[in-house]
């Protein structure tokens, strides 16, 4: 398609620059067809460009973060240790919330990046990730618009998942607070030790600084009937952490790291 698009160009270029020289040397009927025939090769040109690619992601019209991406790379990568059908996952169901959404933007970055874009790459990450292990997948949200928090909590308890992760990114007043952090609530007797458990790999793979998993009465998990955490990947509001979040690796690798996490908790007697 590149090839043709540019073979239409140089022809619609060549009838152009023709066309004017006749024009400047002749007069009459011959000149007036060349004319049509040079700019009907540039329009042809024109319109046989093709359209991007998947490799061409778009970009929103801030121009600064890129437009949600869907995994377009992922998959052609190792996920977890333990992906497959032998992996600890396999045959659990696993809730992932991509908070906020819709009119909902949460934190907004100092280049503009929304905290909805953020969670629900990440969390479309998460999602094909833990579909390679062998997990069943139900998501609160796969396109941006915004749910209760009642409704987000049905589509988990709904579904009778066997654990519940709801995926977020922090903001501070100052610039220079930085980290990831987890939260949970006592709802279920192993919520604190799935938050530990996705502190810790997060933490480790982004080298980031740890913030540590703290308790915490929000309606989110309150109302769960599973282990449920909510995790702060990254500070937004700190200029070197939005960047760091607007490069897909640094989405992928938190991704991952959720999706161990998961695993290894899975495998716990």
């Amino acid at each position: 398609m590149v090839v043709t698009a540019i073979i239409s160009m140089v022809f619609g270029l060549i009838g152009l620059v023709s066309s004017m020289v006749l024009m400047a040397e002749k007069s009459g009927k011959a000149s007036k067809t060349m004319s049509v025939i040079g700019l009907g090769f540039l329009v042809f040109g024109a319109f046989t460009i093709p359209a991007p690619g998947p490799g061409d992601r778009p970009r929103d019209q801030r121009g600064d973060a890129p437009a949600p991406i869907t995994g377009e790379t992922a998959a052609t990568e190792p996920a977890g240790s333990g992906s497959g059908p032998d992996s600890t996952l396999s045959g659990r169901i696993i809730a992932v919330d991509p908070g906020h959404g819709g009119g909902d933007p949460g934190a907004i970055g100092p280049a503009g990046t929304l905290e909805k874009d953020i969670t629900l790459s990440v969390s479309k990450y998460l999602m094909l990730f833990l579909e390679e292990a062998g997990a069943e997948v139900v998501a609160t949200r796969l396109e941006d618009r915004n749910l209760s928090t009642r409704e987000r909590q049905a589509v988990a308890n709904h579904a009778t998942a066997d654990a519940f992760v709801s995926i977020h990114v922090n903001a501070h007043d100052l610039e220079s607070v930085m980290g990831t952090e987890t939260y949970y609530y006592p709802n279920h007797p192993r919520s604190e030790d799935l938050a530990q458990g996705i502190q810790d790999r997060i933490a480790e793979a982004l080298d980031s600084r740890d913030r540590g998993i703290r308790q915490a009465s929000f309606a989110i998990l309150r109302g769960a009937q599973m282990p449920a955490v909510l995790v702060e990947c990254l500070y937004l509001s700190s200029p070197v952490e939005e960047q760091r979040l607007l490069e897909p690796e640094v989405r992928q690798t938190i991704a991952r790291a959720i999706l161990r996490a998961l695993e290894e908790f899975f495998g716990e007697p």
